[in-house]
């Protein structure tokens, strides 16, 4: 199926590459990455959707979201 798919592009300090994929970076104890991550994750995931981190060349993250077309629909 299509796809929406939006990427978010920053110059920030990054994610550290020894974080696990996923929700557990997120949801794991003492990450320090917020309950907005952890939020939008449950979100993302209830319409059948995911959301990705990977490092940006040059220096920070690029977080993906993609959710399928046909959870858009009124």
């Amino acid at each position: 199926g299509a796809e929406l798919v939006v990427r978010v592009l920053d110059r920030g300090p990054g994610i550290p590459d020894a974080l696990p994929a996923g929700r557990e970076a997120i949801a794991g104890p003492g990450t320090g990455l917020g309950i907005g991550l952890l939020l939008a994750f449950g979100a993302v995931e209830r319409c059948g959707g995911r959301i990705s981190f990977s490092p940006r060349p040059g220096g920070g993250t690029v977080a993906t979201l993609s959710l399928p077309l046909s959870s858009l629909q009124p």
